[in-house]
């Protein structure tokens, strides 16, 4: 996705923050500036720098356009009766501006950087810097600003290497506390004791009641096989419920499939309004 950009959002050095009014983002933090490339030029385009840091959005629960957002009116409100969500950014810009400039918006998977290796034979470093980062550095020649923001609220918010949204919690009538069934399922290409609720690194849902009936675990030999329910005495959830252990081991091939209640669900969908109001607020 490409649009026209207007001075975006980045105005001055080191930690900054730039207050805005009647818009969806609400303020700008920039926390981390640096140029890149050790200063080197990229064609006309000139020397660039990566900029990095967070952004608050406030979204109207009111507005007909966010109406689509799941449990958005469960959320706590602000002092202006909307919902609050921080959400991380990072941009590579050229230092000198551009006019006419355009910016090149990565809907990041997973708060990872992909452009850099899908375009310029680079590498997905999380904070790119290299040549061997920037590759053939197309992209840059060609003066483009390139935009990333975190809009997946299960990205661990303890790594620093990807970009996450700070979603806030949806309760239910005088802050009580929701509760629903999730469903995680695995096929694992060896034997494993331990399986994470959550892909790779990220934030689990978290469970309700580690001893519920309700939660069941299955296992198929294929699609449309016949599911096996495992016997609860034969698996548990770890400590931390993060993750599901089962003594004998979970075998390669299997299908497992986990359903448990979970509590305290967050505002998952704000990850969309987010893309959409970072896009809109650096067009215009």
């Amino acid at each position: 996705m490409r649009f026209a950009l207007t001075a975006l959002f980045f105005l001055t050095a080191g930690t900054a923050t730039v207050q805005l009014a009647h818009a969806e983002v609400v303020r700008i933090e920039i926390n981390h500036r640096k140029d890149i490339a050790a200063g080197r030029s990229f064609g006309t385009a000139g020397p660039y720098e990566l900029i990095e840091g967070r952004i608050l959005f406030a979204v109207d629960p009111a507005n007909v356009y966010n109406g689509r957002i799941v449990d958005l009116g469960l959320a706590p409100r602000n002092g202006a009766g909307k919902i609050e969500a921080w959400a991380d950014f990072a941009a590579l810009r050229p230092k000198n501006g551009r006019k006419d400039g355009t910016a090149l918006f990565e809907v990041s998977n997973r708060g990872l950087k992909y452009l850099a290796n899908l375009f310029d034979f680079g590498t997905m470093a999380a904070h790119p810097d290299t040549p061997e980062d920037l590759g053939d550095g197309l992209l840059l020649r060609m003066g483009l600003t390139i935009v990333w923001v975190g809009w997946q609220f299960d990205v661990a918010e303890a790594d620093p290497d990807r970009l996450g949204l700070a979603a806030p919690v949806a309760t239910g009538p005088g802050g009580a506390a929701l509760t629903g069934l999730v469903r995680a399922d695995w096929v694992i290409p060896r034997p494993v004791r331990v399986l994470p609720l959550a892909h790779g690194t990220h934030t689990p849902y978290l469970v309700a009641d580690p001893g519920s009936p309700e939660n069941v675990l299955t296992v198929r030999s294929g699609r449309y096989a016949p599911r096996r329910i495992v016997p609860r005495t034969e698996w548990r959830f770890a400590a931390d419920s993060g993750s599901i252990d089962m003594a004998q081991g979970f075998e390669p091939g299997q299908i497992y499939e986990l359903v448990y209640r979970s509590r305290d669900p967050k505002v998952a969908g704000l990850g969309f309004a987010v893309i959409r109001d970072a896009m809109s607020h650096a067009k215009y």
